[in-house]
């Protein structure tokens, strides 16, 4: 009995309980993570800032309790939400309602939350490969999940962040964008799976791989895309009229107006001194107010300069013609060859008066969508697998947010292999290639432009339907599953630290 006693109390203290991990962790584990959210996300990201946002935190989760890990990855998320905060409370022309800003703010913090716990779960387990997936399954698959919960609209677009990233853009083609998701979280999470404390050797060799391998594979694929052949090109135009000082764009304008006519007017003169061989002009969305027996005076004098200068147009403007007094957010399509005039109808818009579209509008192998659209998977996926190598894309936005909702456009067209004009009213135009390579942009907020802010560039066609177009959403449904799979091992036979 006295030797047992004395060897429990020599100098190698097996009972003894490891120290402390040092207090000053977790705040600077939600300090880092929350610097690295606020500037790698947000309207004017640095991109690759994102990929490491996570990891303070997730490199803490381990070595907390679960409340603890769970409070700094909330507070985290929150504070490099607030990029976005003043953004939400001045949006214009359409403001966010407080409620629907609160759910998005709240709703990413939790998960995030999810994410890092799920990751604390399975390390805990001994099982820090499946940890590495399972985190950023779980932020892709719960992005694609609160998509489907506002009707499919995309409301994060934390893709379009990362639209610079071109070989990491490519994967949306494969996936659609939640695999750009996916990959933004996987190294910080593999990274941290590998660190984990008591993890053996061979573990974390596994978990390190698991991500090396799965971005490697990713960004040879962007590589492989990147390098692919080209289509035949065509010049293509985005212009919008400039504000003048104290305007808030051109929404909506009566063409029969004095002020209406010199808008058509000036339109109209800026269509003739385009290049000579640009054969599409994409103008803004609802410029116009198409009314009645007054539709034929806006449309005849850009059917004119369209026959003039063998060009294509796509016009935005506000139809209120339509059946019942209600009225349609449309894009006139008005062909060189002097062909009938036709109507697209923005699909997703909303309210007790608008009239929303169902059908899709073609000229050759081009698809017209307005805007909004492109939020939403389908026009944009309908258009490439009925053969569409172009979206022809009036918008209108801001000029605090064009720049990231033309980005919206672009993932889309690498989604579905379509290159893209977007035509903003107030904000970014662009011309993009179905890589996401920007050709040409046109910001009607920059100085000393003119009256017009124009876009040009030979615009190769895009390759068309990808797998995205014709398998949809198969990844983060497969994300869902991972992380359900993932729920089953990371249960705990006994009660985990908590």
């Amino acid at each position: 009995m006295s030797q047992a006693i004395t060897t429990a109390s020599s100098g190698s203290h097996p009972s003894r309980r490891p120290d402390p991990p040092p207090h000053w962790q977790t705040p600077a584990a939600l300090v880092g993570s929350a610097v690295l959210f606020f500037l790698g996300t947000g309207l004017a990201p640095i991109a690759v800032l994102a990929w490491i946002a996570p990891l303070p935190v997730f490199l803490l989760a381990p070595r907390r309790r679960a409340r603890t890990a769970a409070a700094a990855a909330f507070a985290a998320s929150l504070l490099g939400t607030s990029n976005m905060w003043a953004y939400y409370l001045t949006a214009k022309p359409i403001p966010i309602p407080i409620p629907i800003a609160v759910v998005i703010v709240l709703g990413t913090a939790a998960l995030f939350t999810a994410a890092t716990l799920v990751l604390r779960a399975l390390v805990l387990r001994g099982r820090p490969s499946l940890a590495a997936l399972a985190a950023p399954a779980t932020w892709a698959g719960g992005l694609f999940l609160a998509s489907l919960g506002a009707g499919g609209m995309d409301i994060s677009s934390p893709t379009t962040q990362q639209t610079d990233l071109l070989p990491v853009l490519q994967i949306a083609s494969l996936t659609g964008i939640y695999g750009v998701s996916f990959l933004v979280f996987l190294p910080a999470a593999a990274i941290a799976a590998a660190a984990a404390p008591a993890t053996p050797r061979p573990a974390r060799l596994r978990a390190a791989a698991t991500g090396l391998v799965l971005v490697v594979a990713a960004i040879g694929y962007g590589i492989g895309c990147l390098a692919g052949a080209a289509g035949p090109s065509t010049t293509v135009a985005a212009l919008g009229r400039i504000p003048q000082a104290g305007q808030q764009g051109q929404w909506d304008i009566d063409h029969t107006t004095p002020a209406g006519r010199d808008l058509l007017d000036s339109y109209v003169a800026a269509i003739r001194t385009l290049p000579a061989d640009v054969r599409t002009v994409v103008l803004p969305e609802g410029v116009f107010s198409a009314t009645g027996a007054a539709r034929a005076a806006l449309i005849d004098p850009l059917a004119a300069v369209a026959q003039a200068r063998h060009s294509d147009l796509i016009v935005g403007a506000i139809d209120r013609t339509r059946p019942g007094g209600k009225w349609a957010n449309s894009a006139f399509v008005i062909p060189a060859d002097g062909a009938p005039v036709q109507q697209y109808v923005k699909h997703h818009d909303t309210g007790p008066r608008i009239e929303a579209g169902t059908l899709l509008t073609t000229i050759g192998h081009d698809g017209v969508a307005i805007c909004m659209d492109l939020n939403y998977p389908d026009p944009a996926r309908c258009y490439a697998a009925a053969g569409a190598r172009r979206l022809l894309l009036p918008a209108s936005d801001t000029d605090v947010d064009g720049r990231w909702h033309a980005r919206v456009a672009v993932a889309r067209g690498v989604e579905n292999g379509a290159a893209v004009v977007w035509a903003a009213n107030r904000g970014t135009s662009l011309i993009a290639d179905a890589t996401g390579r920007v050709l040409a942009s046109a910001d009607t907020a920059a100085p000393n432009r003119g009256p017009f802010a124009v876009a040009v560039a030979s615009l190769p066609d895009g390759p068309g339907a990808t797998p995205y177009t014709r398998y949809g959403d198969w990844f983060p449904w497969l994300c869902l599953i991972v992380v359900a799979l993932c729920g089953l091992c990371a249960a705990p036979k006994g009660r985990l630290r908590s």
